[in-house]
């Protein structure tokens, strides 16, 4: 999290993400609340941290768009655990590429947890597409210009 230029917010939802401290349904349900555990996102798992951010079909969607935006080989991961894996190799250092990798990840979590709160509490959802070209305009607006100019291409349909 050293170094990351992401929305103060994003980063502490990361954290939390990171520590495993987000309140999913699985964790409220180990508490002994009596709640559907099943993915808001795109209901057809159970919702832990790993199916939530890497396993979810519309989270997977999301992150491909991401990941063809700035032009990097994104391998399918069948864990979450791969694809913190993936990250970590990628966030190392301070090269561009690696400040730009941490951005993006950041953002992206606090934004599908962001839309996993807006589908339980206002039930209300956003496509896939919409919801990475949120993501591309947060990473756009908070780079300098050295980075911005890096993420000048022209977001993918």
């Amino acid at each position: 999290m050293c170094g990351n230029i992401a929305r103060p917010k994003a980063i502490f939802i990361t954290w939390l993400h990171l520590q495993d401290r987000l309140l999913t349904t699985t964790r409220l349900q180990s508490w002994g609340l009596q709640i559907d555990t099943a993915c808001q996102i795109c209901k057809q798992a159970e919702e832990t941290k790993d199916h939530l951010f890497a396993e979810c079909e519309v989270s997977s969607r999301v992150w491909g768009k991401l990941m063809k935006w700035i032009q990097i080989d994104w391998p399918i991961v069948k864990t979450g655990g791969e694809m913190q894996k993936w990250i970590e190799e990628r966030t190392k250092g301070k090269t561009k590429q690696a400040k730009i990798m941490k951005m993006i990840y950041t953002e992206f979590i606090y934004v599908i947890w962001m839309e996993r709160n807006t589908r339980v509490i206002l039930k209300k959802e956003k496509y896939s597409d919409i919801i990475a070209r949120d993501i591309a305009y947060i990473c756009h607006v908070r780079a300098d210009e050295v980075l911005q100019r890096l993420l000048n291409v022209r977001f993918p349909n």
